[in-house]
């Protein structure tokens, strides 16, 4: 078994032990793990969909952070259509309240609970369809770059 076969096995296996826990921490465990094995200190390439290790603490942000972003991405959306069609009605979408109601009644109340659930978690709230995991998908990559979650 090589090394790369190795972390994929402990990957596997960190995760059937803990499904609970980010794809980035269960990497990071594995690698780790393999440094250990191995006895080297080489370092895996970083994945530029993972974010980086120095950007943990923003699981600790409040989601409101999030559905401002949201927000004021709608509201930029209207005033851009708005002054294109002047006479036209603009109905404001709503995903950041639609959102902040599906948090409040599921207990996501940081950005690391967001995170911990996956889109796919997030998918299957009720009330939260495609297009409000869209625009926290946009969020998400505004403010932290991150693109898989």
């Amino acid at each position: 078994m090589n090394r790369q076969e190795f972390i994929q096995e402990a990957a596997l296996r960190l995760i059937a032990a803990r499904p609970d826990a980010l794809m980035c921490e269960i990497h990071e465990l594995a690698v780790s793990l393999a440094n250990c094995v191995y006895a080297d200190s080489v370092e895996e390439p970083s994945d530029p969909v993972r974010p980086s290790p120095t950007a943990t603490d923003f699981r600790d942000d409040h989601v409101q952070v999030l559905l401002d972003v949201i927000n004021s991405t709608e509201n930029q959306a209207k005033s851009d259509f708005e002054a294109a069609h002047p006479s036209w009605y603009y109905q404001r979408r709503g995903y950041a309240i639609t959102l902040r109601h599906a948090f409040d009644i599921n207990g996501i109340a940081t950005v690391g609970d967001l995170l911990s659930r996956g889109r796919v978690g997030c998918l299957k709230l009720p009330k939260v369809g495609r297009k409000s995991v869209e625009a926290l998908d946009l969020a998400l990559k505004e403010l932290y770059g991150i693109t898989a979650w």
